[in-house]
């Protein structure tokens, strides 16, 4: 998973590359006590490249974490986000 532009205002793009099907894929943005803040399903859920926009986030300025949830167990390591 790459997530750019990072540090962010705020408006960031999640790029998923997998080998399987993201079947009941999302991403989710979390602080870092751990509350989830943002889940967003992913519109593509073939395998291969899977991108996704974020804009109008209204995230404070900070560090978040970023994680795929699916269905099928895939195995993303989350990515830490900053927001300026």
């Amino acid at each position: 998973m790459i997530v750019y532009p990072n540090p962010s205002n705020g408006e960031f793009t999640v790029e998923v590359n997998s080998s399987d099907d993201l079947e009941g894929a999302a991403i989710a943005v979390y602080d870092m006590s751990g509350k989830r803040l943002i889940r967003q399903n992913l519109n593509d859920k073939s395998e291969g490249t899977n991108m996704l926009y974020f804009s109008n986030t209204q995230l404070a300025p900070g560090t978040y974490l970023l994680v795929v949830e699916s269905e099928m167990k895939n195995t993303f390591k989350p990515v830490k986000l900053v927001i300026q």
